[in-house]
């Protein structure tokens, strides 16, 4: 018999208590819910992005020809809605309101929109959009719909942020929903205009270009303006509609270095597996295959067994989930088997490891985009060890995660090909748990095959990634990687140790800064390029952090 306890940290209540059985074990199963997740939340959240609903309606779109000697494009809709044939169903209310079209929501729950049936491929789009009131809102674009399960979602936050997403059966993230300085918050209205030419997506907003996007999976489908929002009543207006089609390529820019570094994978040694364990060296304890259990559910989460799978769904807003297994072990092998089956833009999932009485532990996980990371987490923060790196291991389906946690080390692997070893584990003894995280809910993660075995004697393990991190006692450092053919201006500092700059040449090899450990930001500028500004970081002695930039 597992059973599952869910408490909230801060108010040490009791919330429910469920059972859950299954076979073949007889472990108990703790899930806690700490306040501080690895991605920062908002104060307010939106609905989750789930299987989009769709209403389809034409509003009196005005048909428009080329003026005389225009080549590059093409006129092909206008509106400045001052009159519509709105509509009013169980989920959306459209009018057209003081030459405004109003879309407003009468659900929270996923995307709606209302679409042109107008086929298009290559676009020019310019809309003036509002959020009507000061309740959390997202409203925009929607491009290249083809049947309500893959499109283009160009969305802006009326809280200053501004988000670009793929659907394809689920959401993921071209660039996640992002604060800029260009978006106008609350009720003031935003111009945005998308040049969505081949693969790529160049948004301006208020005539300012923000970045261009690449993505090659769609080619053309139907048009729409989309609306989400915290509660049943939210509500955006649009105007000055204006759709041209594309008759010969248009300059845009091409896509920017992105605003805060994004970590790339660190050339590592040729992969190495640690050898199959004999039965002297390792005593399985655990090997779950879901087969059947009882469900656990409240206002949270979700846990049941189905098609032979754990499938694990986060309900709850601002927290992330766990479900821990109380094997209290210290060299321990931990594999289990995920397959994402709700994602959201900001979803992590994997396992936790050594996770002690204190809360403290390890976590390994993945994300939709085909990266892993490693971080340590401990008085309900996250301290990253890995950042989130890429890895040609990680496939679009199944993944299988195994972890070898021996005395101060982690070997992590993906699909048994190995990524990391992790050194100076501080965390002795503890349990493993199942992780899922995101600040939407309704993401859903199936688990399967669990396996947990004791380690009887010494495995051989991978080599570290980082063992260019060469520090002296009581330092921190940096592992610098730039890709581009220029030189990188790399300016880092705060408080009393001051302001330091380093040229970072652009060949690819990995550079160390070495500094003492304190909580600095860094300024990242290549000619040509652009500028990446990271945000502040505890940099902890004896650890290198990895950062790279690459086009």
């Amino acid at each position: 018999m597992i059973t599952y306890h869910s408490y909230r940290i801060g108010l040490g209540i009791l919330v429910v208590i469920f059972t859950l059985l299954m076979a073949n074990v007889a472990t108990s199963l703790l899930a806690d819910a700490p306040a501080n997740a690895l991605y920062a939340a908002p104060p307010a959240q939106l609905t989750p992005f789930v299987l989009p609903s769709v209403v389809a309606v034409t509003p009196n779109p005005t048909a428009t020809q080329p003026a005389a000697g225009q080549t590059d494009t093409t006129l092909a809709l206008q509106n400045d809605f001052a009159s519509c044939d709105g509509f009013d169903d169980a989920y959306l209310r459209v009018r057209c309101q003081g030459g405004e079209y109003v879309i407003h929501r009468k659900d929270n729950q996923g995307t709606r929109w209302v679409q042109w049936p107008n086929q298009f491929g290559d676009v020019v789009v310019e809309v003036t959009g509002r959020a009507t009131d000061d309740a959390l809102t997202r409203y925009g674009v929607i491009l290249r719909n083809v049947d309500g399960s893959q499109f283009y979602l160009v969305g802006l936050q009326n809280d200053g942020k501004y988000g670009v997403l793929t659907y394809d059966n689920g959401y993921s993230a071209l660039r996640p929903y992002t604060a800029s300085p260009a978006v106008n918050p609350g009720t003031a209205a935003n111009h945005i205009r998308i040049v969505n030419q081949g693969p790529d997506i160049a948004l301006y907003l208020n005539d300012q270009w923000i970045d261009t996007f690449r993505d090659e999976r769609l080619t053309q489908g139907l048009f729409g303006l989309f609306v989400e929002g915290s509660n049943q009543t939210s509500e955006a207006a649009f105007d000055n509609l204006r759709i041209s089609t594309i008759n010969r390529p248009l300059e845009i820019p091409a896509p920017r270095v992105a605003a805060t570094p994004i970590p790339s994978a660190t050339p590592a040694p040729s992969p190495t597996r640690a050898p199959s364990p004999t039965p002297a060296e390792t005593t399985l304890l655990a090997d779950i295959n879901y087969a059947k259990c009882t469900p656990i559910e409240n206002e949270r989460i979700y846990a049941r067994c189905a098609d032979g799978k754990l499938v694990f769904t986060k309900r709850g807003e601002n927290f992330f989930e766990w479900l821990a297994y109380k094997f209290n072990l210290t060299n321990a092998i931990y594999e289990v088997e995920t397959q994402v089956l709700a994602a959201a833009p900001d979803l992590a999932y994997g396992l936790l490891v050594r996770l002690n009485a204190e809360n403290a532990g390890y976590l390994f996980a993945l994300n939709p985009n085909g990266e892993y990371g490693v971080w340590r987490f401990e008085n309900q923060e996250f301290q990253e060890l890995v950042p989130f790196t890429h890895s040609d291991a990680i496939t679009d389906g199944t993944n299988r995660l195994k972890v070898i946690a021996q005395d101060d080390q982690l070997a992590l692997y993906i699909n048994d090909e190995f990524v990391e070893l992790v050194s100076g584990v501080q965390v002795e003894l503890g349990r493993v748990a199942l992780y899922l995280e995101s600040s939407e809910s309704d993401v859903t993660v199936g688990f399967d095959n669990l396996r947990v075995a004791q380690i009887n004697r010494p495995l051989a393990l991978g080599e570290p990634k980082d063992k260019l991190c060469e520090l002296n006692e009581g330092e921190a450092g940096i592992l610098l990687n730039n890709g581009f053919d220029a030189p990188m201006t790399f300016t880092i500092g705060g408080g009393g140790w001051g302001t330091h700059d380093y040229e970072i040449p652009g060949d690819g090899e990995w550079y160390i800064l070495a500094m003492p450990p304190g909580r600095y930001t860094f300024t990242a500028f290549i000619p040509g390029v652009g500028t990446a500004h990271g945000e502040r970081f505890d940099y902890a002695a004896g650890v290198c952090r990895r950062i790279s930039f690459a086009p």
